[in-house]
C-alpha cells in the first residue's frame, strides 16, 4: 500500500482533531501524536468548514466483493494474528478476495501493516512502576510537560538483529503499544558506544559518547560539563524553571549526586 493513500476517519478520530484543533493545537503536531497524514487531517478540517460536517461524497463504483461477515472476519483475523503477511490472512480467512482488495477493505477499518515498535523488556516490577508514575502524572497539562528536562544514556548495539517486523493495527496508540505489537529488545551485552543527552520542550541538548567506566563520579563531572551549559544557553522561560527528571533505573539513583543538583537554585528534580 503506497503512504499517500486517503485513509477514512473514524467517529473518533474526527472528534479528536476537530478537539485539538480547537484547543491551538498545529495541524503538524496533530498528524505526528495520532499517526494520520497531513493530507488526510487538511481535508477532513477543509470539509467541516465547507460543509458544517464531515460527511463524504458518496462516491460512484460496482457493489463490493466481499459481505459485512467478510470484512469482519478479515479484521478480526488481523487484530488476533497482527504479525502475519497479507498472503497468510487471505488464507487465513479462506477468501478468494484479492491481497489489494483485502488491503482496502482492512483500511476502512482504520487497519493496515505497520513497522512493529521497540521498548525494553520489562519484568513485572519495572513494568509496575512505570505505570504508576503514569498514573500519577496523567493530569498534567502540556506547559506542565514543557518544563520537564528529560536526560537518558542510550547504547549503540552490536549484532542488533535488523529485520523489521510488520504488524496489522489502527492508528491510535494504544493499539500501536500493545504487547503482541511490539518488539521487546533485550539489553545489549556487547556493547561498542555509550551516549548521553537531554532534552526539554523543542530544545536538544548536543549528543555526549561516555567512554570507560560510568561511576558516580564521571556522571556528575557530565552533567556539570554538559548539562548546565545546557540549561544557560536555554530561552529564560525554561531556564528559569528547569525541571530534571531522570530514567528511574537503579544505576541512575546511584550515580546522582543530589545535594550537587540542590545546589543549583534553577534546577529541581522530579
Amino acid at each position: 500500500m503506497t503512504t499517500n493513500e486517503r485513509l477514512e476517519l473514524t467517529t473518533y478520530q474526527e472528534g479528536q482533531i476537530q478537539g485539538r484543533k480547537d484547543a491551538g493545537q498545529r495541524i503538524s503536531h496533530i498528524s505526528h501524536e495520532m499517526e494520520i497524514p497531513r493530507s488526510t487531517i487538511n481535508d477532513f478540517l477543509q470539509r467541516v468548514s465547507k460543509r458544517g460536517n464531515s460527511i463524504n461524497k458518496q462516491r460512484a463504483g460496482r457493489p463490493r466483493t466481499s459481505s459485512v461477515q467478510d470484512n469482519r472476519l478479515l479484521v478480526r483475523k488481523a487484530n488476533t494474528y497482527t504479525r502475519i503477511p497479507l498472503a497468510a490472512l487471505r488464507v487465513e480467512v479462506n477468501s478468494n478476495l484479492s491481497i489489494r482488495t483485502i488491503q482496502r477493505r482492512l483500511q476502512d477499518e482504520g487497519i493496515r501493516k505497520w513497522k512493529a515498535v521497540q521498548r525494553p523488556r520489562l519484568n513485572a516490577k519495572a513494568a509496575a512502576t512505570r505505570f504508576k508514575w503514569a498514573k500519577e502524572h496523567l493530569e498534567w497539562t502540556v506547559d506542565m510537560w514543557r518544563k520537564i528536562g528529560w536526560s537518558d544514556e542510550c547504547s549503540i548495539e552490536k549484532s542488533k538483529d535488523p529485520r523489521t517486523v510488520w504488524i496489522f493495527r489502527g492508528q491510535n496508540a494504544a493499539d500501536k503499544y500493545l504487547p503482541k505489537n511490539v518488539v521487546a529488545k533485550d539489553k545489549a551485552r556487547g556493547v561498542s558506544l555509550m551516549v548521553w543527552a537531554c532534552f526539554i520542550d523543542y530544545h536538544l541538548s548536543p549528543l555526549v559518547a561516555l567512554r570507560g567506566i560510568q561511576n558516580a563520579e564521571v556522571y556528575n563531572t557530565l552533567l556539570k560539563d554538559n548539562l548546565l551549559p545546557f540549561i544557560q544557553n536555554l530561552p529564560p522561560r525554561r531556564r528559569t524553571n528547569f525541571i530534571f527528571q531522570q530514567d528511574n533505573a537503579p544505576i541512575h539513583t546511584a550515580r546522582v549526586n543530589k545535594a550537587w543538583l540542590a545546589e543549583q537554585s534553577f534546577i529541581t528534580m522530579e
